[in-house]
């Protein structure tokens, strides 16, 4: 019996091989010519799952064969030719009669059938997102959402021959989770954990895995404004940094690595934001050409952009001495220091959000809400001539920044 996890993620092909004229034990040598007028009929078992929404996509595990699923073209091949013997089309949309719901979940079971001609043959499936009219064409709106393929399949007449054809989901959009993110610039190395989304055209997380990949790898980037380099790398699997790494897996793991250091306010061109930007994009020396890929649609990615921006923290006034943390020494009551956040990434509404996250040094040092429309410069000031060594912590919602109170 197959695992649970294989059914739900693997087309089955359950190949059942009938033929018109003679017969053909399973001792059949490697190379099996095509025998003029022997044909066979291939069974395909495909187990489409239940629609869910990209917000509970990110709670879980994602789910392929995709959920947006409505037809296969199934298509056969003498091996090593590019010339068709023999396919079908197959409804296999909610309510279609090749299909069996499987309870309430949504999820459905498929039953796909295509010519096959005994001999050894190239099998190729293709799963699309709309259902040709009959006897028709696929609709320019048609998408592809997955490729299968199997080469080099010896059909015997008279035997059941199974096999097992698995899915690769094309990348169509990405999604990174967190973003956008910080880190303090606090001059000591950090990291986190990068998620990364592969969604196909219809917006489904594509789940890949050894034996069935993402149709063409993804490469994630890590963009620096230039004379600004060197700060942020991308990491795979718990492995070294890079500027970039490449993926064909939905179970590979990133972190994005900051060094603490950088300058604010530099930005990258034709992007709205600070250091770094990290982009997921497919190669254009993996695009589709090797293969039958029959769809009405030319096949376009749209790169996927996340953002990480560095908190930076500056003074102004007597007594503020940089660093991280950054510290005030006030010589009285009613001395002024003047702070700014520094942080280029900041999404329109403040999604980060400026502010002050703790103040141990309670009534000693006043720090009111900053002025709506610079939101990121507080004034800090002592409220008496002198006080216990305390820390105000400044925030963008996401990363600390503290400064450090002392009274000389």
């Amino acid at each position: 019996m197959l695992p649970k996890k294989f059914l739900s993620l693997a087309v089955i092909v359950a190949f059942t091989a009938c033929s018109g004229s003679g017969t053909s034990g399973p001792g059949a040598s490697s190379s099996q010519p095509h025998q003029t007028g022997s044909s066979a009929k291939a069974s395909l078992k495909i187990i489409v799952p239940a629609r869910h929404t990209l917000a509970s996509m990110k709670k879980r595990k994602p789910l392929y064969v995709s959920p947006s699923s409505e037809s296969i073209l199934a298509q056969s091949y003498p091996h090593g030719s590019s010339t068709s013997n023999g396919s079908t089309v197959v409804d296999i949309s909610p309510g279609s009669p090749n299909c069996t719901s499987s309870g309430s979940s949504g999820a459905r079971t498929c039953m796909v059938y295509v010519p096959a001609p005994v001999g050894d043959d190239d099998f190729v499936l293709t799963d699309y997102d709309e259902v040709p009219p009959p006897g028709g064409d696929y609709p320019v709106t048609a998408h592809v959402l997955a490729v299968g393929s199997l080469t080099n399949v010896t059909i015997v007449a008279n035997t059941s021959n199974s096999l097992t054809i698995y899915l690769q989901g094309r990348p169509s959009t990405f999604v990174f989770l967190p973003s956008p993110m910080s880190e303090p610039a606090s001059g000591t190395p950090s990291s986190y954990a990068l998620q990364l989304l592969v969604l196909d055209t219809d917006g489904n997380v594509i789940t890949a895995g050894t034996n069935d990949p993402y149709e063409f790898p993804v490469t994630l980037t890590v963009a620096e404004p230039s004379g600004d380099t060197g700060h942020t790398t991308l990491s795979k699997n718990g492995g070294p940094g890079g500027a970039s790494q490449t993926t064909s897996e939905s179970s590979d793991s990133f972190s994005v690595n900051y060094d603490g250091g950088g300058s604010a306010g530099n930005g990258i061109p034709g992007q709205p934001s600070y250091v770094p930007a990290y982009f997921a994009t497919i190669s254009a020396d993996d695009l589709p050409g090797g293969v039958p890929q029959p769809t009405p649609n030319p096949y376009a990615p749209t790169a996927g952009v996340g953002y990480f921006s560095p908190l930076y923290l500056t003074g102004s006034g007597a007594g503020f001495t940089p660093g991280y943390p950054a510290a005030i020494a006030f010589s009285g009551s009613g001395v002024t220091v003047t702070i700014t956040l520094q942080q280029t990434y900041q999404p329109a509404g403040g999604t980060l959000g400026y502010g002050v996250s703790s103040n141990t040094c309670g009534s000693s040092v006043s720090v009111p809400a900053p002025n709506p429309d610079t939101p990121q410069v507080f004034t800090v000031t002592s409220e008496t001539g002198s006080g216990t060594p305390c820390t105000v912590t400044f925030t963008d919602g996401v990363s600390n920044y503290p400064v450090d109170i002392t009274w000389s």
